[in-house]
């Protein structure tokens, strides 16, 4: 559907915008903790998950290092969310 096609993009672009752009500026740690950061919003609550967004950023961030290519990244990245939307997803069909 043009959800999921419209996040296939939006992924795509994260992480040329995170590993492609900012991880050779920044370096690698502060490219995690800014994923972590701007995907948690610093709100209390989402304290969990802005770490859980940290990690990611570091598991992204190897795997674009250790692979010299965004490909990986982009393709963690875009498993990773398919299988969350399946978890959050209402329809008992849908879930793993």
């Amino acid at each position: 559907d043009r959800s999921s096609a419209a996040s296939d993009v939006y992924k795509r672009q994260e992480e040329l915008l995170f590993r492609g752009a900012l991880q050779p500026l920044m370096g690698f740690w502060p490219t995690s903790l800014l994923f972590g950061l701007l995907h948690g919003g610093g709100a209390p609550r989402l304290f969990a998950w802005t770490i859980f967004a940290f990690l990611s950023g570091l598991l992204l961030g190897g795997l674009a290092i250790w692979t010299g290519s965004l490909l990986a990244p982009i393709l963690c990245h875009l498993t990773v969310n398919f299988w969350n939307l399946l978890a959050l997803n209402d329809e008992p069909d849908a879930r793993p």
